[in-house]
């Protein structure tokens, strides 16, 4: 019963929801600001909305049964799920409305972006050239980043960019890694991603890459701000982020089983709860 409704949680994109809002409390604890819980609320609605839209889209474009489980609850329940995205869709507007005009404004730009870009993937094919995974990739960091920044109303220093890299570095691999794990499926429900246009061997080469480059921006912080406890802690769960992602990387007989590579990739992103905890 719980493993079932740990699944359904998954497909409904409601473990990514929870991961990006801790988060973003982990980068405000750091940056020692405390985030209104109205930009909480924006933010789980919007990355909700994000996700539930792309999936949306994806399961109506397939024109069998879906391979995935979640895009079979996507086609399954479509219309159910396009109304709650249109009346989560309509309480955006209202918890907008309660944020700072300067907030708003950012995240208007951001969502105009994420609007624009599959807007174009629809259109002009454009992830041919500039795969999904790279952009939600990015736009993860930004969200997560953007209400602590904004509260913080100062200059970013140079551990809070390492960190934003960090944290792009750290969605993009979850992702990549999801695309390389579910290439025969996306190809058997016609999806374009990184590893059906580029292939398993180019996918892992990159993969690694990231994750390498990864530890060499974690050595790198530690070593020029060793002195700072606060930021070599926070080092320490970036730490472990990727080397569970490089894990998954090596051990793909074990992870792909029950579908482990998807929770536990997502689940990575609960790690911070260690540093707001302690």
């Amino acid at each position: 019963m719980i493993s079932k409704a740990f699944r359904l949680a998954r497909a409904l994109s409601l473990d990514i929801v929870i991961g990006a809002v801790i988060s973003s409390l982990f980068l405000a604890d750091y940056m020692q600001v405390e985030l209104p819980i109205i930009s909480i609320l924006a933010l789980a609605v919007c990355v909700w909305l994000i996700y539930t839209v792309d999936h949306l889209s994806d399961a109506h474009k397939i024109p069998h049964t879906a391979h995935t489980f979640r895009h079979q609850l996507h086609q399954k329940h479509f219309k159910t799920l396009s109304y709650i995205a249109l009346f989560v869709s309509g309480l955006s507007m209202i918890i907008l409305v309660s944020l700072p005009l300067k907030l708003i404004l950012w995240g208007s730009i951001v969502l105009s972006f994420v609007g624009l870009y599959f807007l174009s993937i629809r259109w002009l094919k454009v992830q041919n050239i500039l795969p999904k995974e790279f952009v939600i990739a990015i736009l993860y960091g930004i969200g997560v980043f953007l209400a602590p920044l904004y509260i913080s109303n100062a200059l970013p220093s140079t551990q809070v960019w390492l960190l934003f890299a960090q944290y792009s570095l750290l969605a993009l691999c979850n992702l990549l890694l999801f695309s390389w794990y579910e290439k025969e499926l996306d190809q058997l429900d016609l999806h374009i991603s990184f590893t059906t246009l580029m292939g398993d061997k180019t996918s892992i080469k990159i993969i690694r890459k990231l994750i390498w480059l990864l530890y060499l921006i974690t050595g790198t912080g530690v070593i020029f701000y060793h002195s700072d406890t606060q930021f070599l802690f926070a080092q320490l769960i970036i730490f472990w982020m990727s080397i569970t992602l490089h894990c998954i990387l090596l051990f793909p007989y074990y992870f792909k089983k029950y579908e482990r590579y998807r929770s536990i990739a997502d689940a990575i992103f609960l790690y911070p709860l260690f540093y707001l905890i302690l």
